[in-house]
């Protein structure tokens, strides 16, 4: 039973050491519990991967709760419980296909080890309070309970030290085990572009697409987004968790959303939430895109705004 196939660093190691670097262009790494690991007292890290498949059997398949660098341009990136969890550090995915295999979905505080279960992205504030930058680009992000989270278990109020822009790729949730695609429990989501989709929780109803709860800031300026079933007879596709109306934010200025007006979503949560200045146009076949309104309408907002 091998813990973790790379440690990066050894735990006690200056802080400050020479860069600790591994490049990964192919081949297979698994291990029990981490693929690649570092600790969060040895920083100044990199871990690119090209290709191969990196597999935590029983847990991730990486962790990095130091400050540092990660770059996933392709390969296969799996773990039981999350395929990549950040808790301090960069990461960047140009590429790759990623899962996390659990059914079942927690979060639990932790002062030294992962915290998240089921979910392909975690990302999650370490007690080090060192910020997280998550840049996503591309990649195929499907097959766990939820595609990506942020929380933080650490802090009390929002965190700006969690920052999340995701410019593409592809994002679902576990068919018939999902509550929500894309939560953000506490940091900055920004959604630039990708598709986003929603399966249908243990009774077949419809989840969430875009969730935020307690802290969490979601601004989507661009990409695609359905809802995979209804309940209550009406997509979740956005929505903002009840208890969290005066915290959570959500702002649209962009992206198409099928059989879903973000302007009206009819849930029990918010009336609107197309950013002012924005306006969602439904296309003729049932899907509303967000754009920039016309002048004469920003004119008459404006009017209506100074009388």
């Amino acid at each position: 039973n091998i813990y973790a196939a790379v440690a990066l660093t050894l735990y006690g190691e200056s802080a400050q050491g020479d860069k600790a670097k591994v490049v990964v262009n192919g081949g297979a790494l698994e291990a029990n519990y981490y693929a690649i690991t570092g600790n969060g007292t040895r920083h100044n890290t990199e871990i690119v991967v090209n290709g191969g498949t990196l597999y935590g059997v029983n847990g991730t398949g990486i962790y990095n709760p130091q400050g540092g660098l990660v770059t996933i341009n392709d390969g296969t990136i799996k773990g039981l419980e999350t395929a990549i969890e950040m808790r301090a550090g960069d990461l960047v995915i140009n590429n790759g296909t990623f899962a996390a295999l659990s059914n079942t979905f927690s979060v639990t505080g932790n002062g030294s080890g992962t915290t998240i279960i089921g979910v392909i992205i975690a990302i999650s504030q370490h007690t080090t309070l060192k910020p997280i930058t998550v840049t996503i680009n591309g990649g195929t992000f499907e097959d766990g309970i939820r595609a990506l989270a942020m929380y933080d278990t650490v802090s009390s109020g929002h965190s700006n030290l969690m920052n999340v822009t995701i410019n593409g790729g592809s994002f679902d949730s576990k068919k018939n085990a999902a509550t929500k695609t894309i939560d953000v429990n506490n940091g900055n989501l920004l959604i630039k572009g990708g598709e986003f989709n929603s399966g249908a929780d243990n009774d077949g109803l419809g989840c969430s697409t875009v969730y935020a709860a307690n802290y969490g800031y979601v601004t989507i300026e661009g990409g695609s987004f359905k809802a995979g079933a209804k309940w209550a007879d009406r997509y979740w596709t956005l929505n903002i968790k009840n208890d969290s109306k005066t915290t959570a934010k959500m702002e649209v200025k962009g992206g198409t959303f099928v059989e879903f007006d973000p302007s009206h979503p009819n849930t029990d949560d918010n009336d609107n939430y197309v950013a002012e200045g924005y306006v969602a146009t439904e296309d003729g076949n049932s899907n509303y895109v967000v754009t920039l309104a016309p002048v004469e309408e920003n004119e008459n907002q404006n009017q209506q705004g100074n009388d």
